[in-house]
This record gives structure tokens, C-alpha cells and sequence, in this order.
């Protein structure tokens, strides 16, 4: 079976819509074109079966970088935006130029654009 790793982006203006990317894939998942054949995994922060834990010790990026995975870990980023770009990222978390991002949704695109990987906004 085919394992693909979609990693689930968004600031936190989106609930429902992150609700929704999570009913389709697993309706797609289910659908008879790919039931036993593809396994779609949700890397997601806030997934009800295997949410990140945030470590009060770190930020909350670290948090979902080392509990949940990075896009750059996945096969697939899809972001969902509507009137955020999401929180602001620590000083310490720079570009290689040293440039800060301007929040961790567009750290989490870079991270998946450096490895190559499709990003679907």
C-alpha cells in the first residue's frame, strides 16, 4: 500500500476549513478508486487522532516540528489561508540570508519548497 504524507498547513483563522481538509482526505482515502491501495496520512498539529503536544518549553513551531513532522518530511503541503498569515516566529528562527519569516505558515511553505516538495495554496 502506498503511503502518502500530507502535511497541513494554515494560520489559526481556519478551523473549519482544516476540518474539511481532513474529511476529504480520508473520504479519499476510503473512495473505491484508492480503499487498500493508498494510505493518505495528515500530519496536522491539531489532528484528532494524533495531535502535536506543545511543549511549554519550546515554541509552539518547534513543538509541531519535532512531535507531528515538518513539510519537508511530507510528500505534500497543502495551506489553507483566508485573512491571516499566521504568528510571528522567535528571532531565533532566521533564513540562511538571516532574514526572519514572517510567520511560521510561511516557514512551513519555504521548508517544503527547499526539499522539493509539491505545495498546493
Amino acid at each position: 500500500m502506498l503511503t502518502i504524507r500530507v502535511f497541513l498547513s494554515s494560520p489559526g483563522d481556519v478551523a473549519e476549513e482544516r476540518r474539511i481538509v481532513a474529511e476529504t482526505l480520508r473520504a479519499l482515502e476510503d473512495s473505491p478508486l484508492l480503499r487498500e491501495r493508498v494510505n493518505l496520512l495528515l500530519v496536522a498539529w491539531d489532528d484528532p487522532v494524533a495531535a502535536a503536544p506543545l511543549d511549554a518549553r519550546e515554541t509552539p513551531q518547534a513543538s509541531i516540528n519535532r512531535w507531528a513532522g515538518r513539510p519537508a518530511d511530507c510528500d505534500l503541503t497543502i495551506v489553507v489561508l483566508w485573512s491571516r498569515l499566521g504568528t510571528p516566529l522567535p528571532p531565533s528562527l532566521t533564513r540562511a540570508d538571516g532574514s526572519r519569516f514572517e510567520s511560521g505558515t510561511v516557514w512551513e511553505v519555504e521548508d517544503a519548497l527547499s526539499a522539493d516538495r509539491p505545495v498546493f495554496i
